[in-house]
């Protein structure tokens, strides 16, 4: 995990709400890079994901990567 976000809770395998060090909640989904499949699903979602234009659609606020993992980070919007 990116060592500058503190996580709050993992929501589901891989996803995980994370806190910044301004107190921004956002949701982190992780992509390991040693497994071929998730590189390609990861290349795919972010290419999808800029095209998607719409008040219902959470744009990501960027994407980061380690030596093990890449990330895509998203804000955080709390719901019932």
């Amino acid at each position: 995990m990116i060592k500058k976000y503190k996580v709050l809770k993992e929501i589901k395998s891989n996803v995980y709400l994370v806190q910044d060090f301004k107190d921004n909640q956002l949701i982190i989904k992780q992509y390991p890079k040693n497994e071929s499949q998730y590189t390609s699903i990861y290349l795919y979602e972010i290419e999808a994901l800029k095209k998607l234009q719409h008040t219902n659609i959470v744009k990501i606020e960027h994407t980061e990567e380690d030596e093990n993992n890449y990330y895509i980070l998203f804000k955080y919007i709390h719901g019932e």
